[in-house]
């Protein structure tokens, strides 16, 4: 568990794409068409790393990717 200063949410470390996949297929299951991502720190590998595989599983359904919906940490 990852744990942000200032965040009122509880949030899960996943470092692979297929947790990534996993998770916003079932965001996508429950009906959710607007995903963002919390967390985005680019001078941080696994940061970057976990973007990339957000950015992959967003595409790969067809959703609209906005650099808005990301939130830099």
């Amino acid at each position: 568990v990852l744990d942000y200063a200032d965040a009122s949410m509880d949030l899960i470390g996943i470092d692979d794409r297929r947790g990534v996949d996993a998770l916003v297929a079932h965001l996508v299951a429950g009906g959710h068409g607007r995903i963002g991502f919390f967390g985005l720190c680019p001078g941080v590998s696994w940061s970057s790393a976990r973007y990339g595989a957000f950015v992959e599983a967003i595409v790969r359904r067809g959703l609209p990717l906005d650099p808005r919906d990301a939130v830099r940490v």
